[in-house]
């Protein structure tokens, strides 16, 4: 009997343990879930956007993409390209099969290269 209440503090402890982790595994997941719902909802954005097309073209995947490059960066580079006013350049440059285009025009031509390396 000289344990129990050693033996209660040790029990209230684990319960404790196991609930915090317990909530932290699913506060966890539910973070996890949302950054794919956020990532899908900005491909969906992207893929309306002639980025989407530039990344494909020098053989970058769009996801991939959405995954390396912190989103608020891709954000800028979305609202450069909704933006910008070369869009028949942009276009000739998409057309182009080989040798792929260099995008010299391009408001985010150096986020497109880099992710092409």
């Amino acid at each position: 009997m000289e344990n129990l209440p050693s033996l209660v503090v040790i029990l209230a402890f684990t319960v404790l343990a196991l609930v915090l982790g317990l909530r932290m595994a699913s506060a966890m997941l539910g973070n996890l879930r949302r950054g794919q719902r956020l990532r899908q909802d900005m491909e969906d954005e992207l893929r309306k956007l002639r980025m989407y097309k530039a990344l494909e073209h020098l053989g970058v995947d769009p996801q991939a993409y959405l995954h390396r490059v912190p989103l608020v960066d891709v954000q800028t580079q979305m609202k450069r390209c909704s933006q910008c006013s070369e869009l028949e350049r942009c276009d000739r440059c998409l057309a182009r099969a080989l040798p792929p285009c260099q995008f010299e025009f391009c408001p985010n031509r150096e986020a497109i290269l880099s992710a092409a390396d």
